[in-house]
């Protein structure tokens, strides 16, 4: 057996080849993303840097004196972002939809009706539970997006769709989390960039991968905490240096030789695996290890396994050797399982915003990626032009040398007058001494090339002019179905994006129902829910079967609660149907004396106008000293109404058996009346005919 972690490294040194073999097929979308986030945030100059220069246009060449940068990259999220992700989404919480039951349904299984009657009876307290854990699942999502830490939702959301906007991808990983002094668990989904994000090399998509990885990078001494290790067990395992050290080793004359060492690292990069495939046995061949581990690990662990490694770190962060060593089977399986197990519904700890996905390829397509020529194009022709106009503006003097110095002097100075007395050689004029050079006009097609460029990029990215607020050629539409066609057409990708949005904000909050399910306490909640909250939250989130969480209860978005309100087409909407509504509301209020109705729609009104309609608003009558004869007799009406609606409610259970007992009386009872009926009518029909034939008429007498 090897001493130390070293029965741990083949384990290690395995995945660390797999991270690296995941690193080279993510190096095309690497270096397509680097190109559109230099042109979104990149310097002035940055195309003309001579890496860049090499890597993307294919040569050197002399840089021009100006060099121009078109902000369309940021023309496209300053546009688009706004409209996709204006505030935080309304999250909804729904139950399965249970099955509706009916007697007849047990007709034929229980005529006694006490069948359907339990039945009845447990669907209606399976409803109830259902309805109350969905509330509380659903106040605490709309809670946590404000209270999440670095701007709350918002801000994390904001810098991901940027992200999928730029380079073509935004990650939210779901986490628990805890404030500073606080024992009180809370969940959130948080940015982290798509460069820390890795996907199993030989996956098509990232539904099929096998594992996925998230790279960290920490200070030592955060991970050792982190993870529980001893304090110093990873001295010397840093890969990076902090700005901070930095600077803290100009004061120290031995850096250099620290540094080549790497003591001055401070900094170290790990690596969160998740894996469906266990914790590497079976993942690209058997990882060897002494006394059979991968073998025992596949036993142990199962499918889904958590590993964290770390480059010249010997073993799993979260496993170290001398605690596996000692520990039991289900100590082993606990420190390799997933934190949260995301498997159970077939997802991954991270939710993806992809707008165009690429065919079989994990990584997805950026939308500036198809204009990137056009726009590399234009830069490099705005700034030759630019060069060229420069060159072509300036005033090039050619003087003879017969020309004294103190007119020299006069020519450079470049006053705006200047009296200038020359003593001109015999026979020479003043125009033979001194010429003007013009340089060449610049052709005027470059500036339709530009304009014709500028608008294939455009239609590349869906920079439409309409998105301006101008008009396309500078035509106005002279029509309102010209109007309409466009803004139809202007609105087909915004849309579409902003349907993604919704479906990522869809799985975000899922997600997170998922994470709060694993971590989050009833003593949690505290503050946020009452005692019978918090009752309810325990027995039936924390306590109850994890499928009843993942399966029954479905977190989504409300549609369109992510994008900014369009107080036009809501004030329109609310000047169509106020006609409509104002009378009947009037006219109930009127024979009722309830102001509700009329509220709610002065409210309604009111917020689409962006006014408070507080004080506008209809107090209740008040009550009559000597009373209201029909006013009264109206609500003693109502009121044994919904007495007799709740009586029938708590009976109804009760009757369902006896009704059908009943119905089955009846029904005799009908048949044996309608045979009695039958019977009479026939017995009179008799009585008739015997009457008739006792009265006959007598034979007249013939005549003599």
């Amino acid at each position: 057996m090897e001493p130390g972690h070293e029965i741990m490294r083949p384990l290690c040194t395995a995945w660390g080849g797999k991270i690296q073999e995941a690193l080279r097929h993510k190096k095309r979308f690497n270096d397509t993303a680097d190109q559109c986030m230099a042109f979104f945030n990149g310097a002035a100059g940055f195309m003309w840097e001579p890496g860049f220069l090499s890597k993307y246009i294919g040569g050197g060449g002399i840089a021009p004196r100006f060099k121009i940068t078109i902000a369309k990259a940021f023309e496209l999220v300053a546009l688009f972002g706004p409209t996709l992700y204006w505030r935080n989404p309304t999250r909804l919480v729904k139950p399965r939809q249970q099955l509706s039951l009916s007697p007849e349904l047990f007709m034929g299984l229980d005529p006694t009706g006490q069948l359907y009657q339990m039945a009845a009876q447990q669907s209606q307290q399976q409803h109830s539970i259902d309805d109350a854990v969905a509330q509380l699942l659903e106040m605490y999502l709309n809670y946590t997006p404000v209270e999440q830490p670095g701007g709350g939702l918002a801000n994390h959301a904001s810098q991901a769709i940027t992200e999928a906007l730029v380079k073509g991808r935004g990650c939210l990983w779901s986490r628990p989390y805890s404030m500073p002094s606080s024992d009180r668990v809370m969940t959130g989904c948080f940015y982290d960039s798509v460069d820390n994000l890795l996907i199993d090399p030989d996956a098509t998509n990232l539904q099929e991968a096998k594992w996925i990885a998230q790279r960290c990078v920490q200070p030592i001494w955060e991970v050792e905490r982190l993870f529980q290790l001893p304090p110093g067990e990873l001295a010397g395992k840093g890969s990076h240096e902090s700005g901070n050290e930095q600077g803290r080793q100009q004061a120290n004359e031995w850096s250099q030789t620290e540094r080549r060492v790497g003591k001055t690292f401070d900094l170290i990069t790990y690596y969160k695996i998740w894996s469906k495939g266990g914790v590497g046995g079976r993942l690209g061949g058997h990882v060897k290890t002494a006394d059979d581990l991968g073998k025992a690990f596949d036993e142990v662990v199962g499918d889904y396994a958590y590993i964290v490694v770390a480059p010249n770190v010997p073993f799993p962060l979260n496993a170290p050797t001398e605690l596996v060593r000692s520990a039991t089977d289900a100590e082993v399986e606990k420190r390799f399982r997933w934190p949260v197990p995301y498997w159970l519904d077939d997802r991954w700890p991270v939710a993806v915003l992809d707008f165009y996905r690429a065919p079989n390829d994990p990584w997805a397509i950026a939308p500036m990626a198809p204009g990137l020529g056009e726009l590399a194009y234009l830069n490099i022709l705005l700034s030759q032009m630019a060069n060229h106009i420069w060159w072509s503006s300036r005033t090039l003097i050619v003087g003879d040398n017969a020309l004294d110095k103190d007119t020299e002097d006069k020519l450079r100075g470049g006053a705006d007058m200047a009296y200038i007395k020359a003593k001109l050689p015999p026979g020479l004029k003043l125009t033979d001494l001194i010429g003007f050079i013009q340089p060449p006009v610049m052709n005027p097609d470059s500036w339709r090339i530009i304009e014709n460029v500028s608008a294939m990029f455009d239609k590349r990215v869906g920079l439409s002019e309409l998105l301006y607020g101008a008009n396309p050629g500078g035509v106005a539409s002279r029509s309102a179905e010209d109007i309409k066609t466009k803004h139809e057409m202007v609105s087909i990708r915004p849309d579409y994006m902003a349907g993604k949005v919704e479906d990522w904000m869809t799985e975000v909050a899922d997600m997170e129902k998922m994470c709060c399910r694993w971590f989050v306490e009833a003593s949690d909640t505290q503050g946020m829910f009452g005692q019978v909250e918090q009752m309810i939250w325990q027995q039936y989130v924390t306590n109850e079967d994890p499928e009843y969480v993942v399966r029954e209860m479905r977190a989504t978005v409300a549609a369109n609660s992510t994008r900014k309100p369009d107080k036009a087409r809501d004030t329109q909407n609310m000047q169509q149907i106020l006609p409509v509504l104002l009378p009947v509301v009037q006219a109930y209020m009127e024979g009722t004396g309830n102001p509700q109705p009329f509220n709610g729609l002065l409210k309604t009104w009111g917020k689409t106008i962006d006014q408070d309609m507080t004080e506008m608003m209809l107090p209740p009558p008040p009550q009559q000293q000597g009373g209201n004869p029909e006013a009264e007799a109206a609500a003693m009406e109502v009121e044994q109404q919904m007495q007799q609606s709740q009586d029938i409610h708590q009976q109804k259970l009760q009757q369902t058996g006896q009704q059908h007992q009943q119905r089955m009386v009846i029904d005799q009872s009908k048949a044996v009346q309608g045979m009695k009926l039958k019977e009479m009518v026939a017995n009179q029909q008799v009585q008739i005919a015997k009457k008739k034939a006792a009265v006959k008429p007598k034979p007249k007498a013939r005549a003599a």
